[in-house]
């Protein structure tokens, strides 16, 4: 019983890891494609909200297999991890360097 539950917890992982790094990989590609093809354009948007940008198109491309709803639903939920991720990791960073 626990052998099987070691294994079964051991093909998912590999699994949500790979799919964890593409979806990474996709978000880091995205953005500097984008960044080095519409570099005038994203100078007027705050940091947040390019990283929001960047999370809807990594997400709208990462499930646009999948058809229109997922497409939609990946957009928003990239916009929402990138826009979060990108304000904790600034306002962490502004943290850190206020008692240095």
């Amino acid at each position: 019983m626990i052998n099987s539950y070691f294994n079964s917890i051991g093909k998912s992982s590999t699994r949500f890891g790979n799919q964890a790094t593409a979806c990474v990989c996709l978000y880091l590609l995205v953005g500097k494609v984008m960044n080095y093809i519409f570099q005038e354009e994203l100078e007027s948007y705050d940091a947040n909200i390019r990283c929001a940008i960047f999370g809807m198109l990594t997400g709208s491309i990462y499930k646009s297999t999948r058809g229109f709803r997922p497409a939609v639903l990946g957009s928003v939920l990239g916009g929402i991890l990138g826009y979060s991720f990108n304000y904790y990791w600034v306002t962490r960073m502004h943290r850190n360097t206020v008692f240095l």
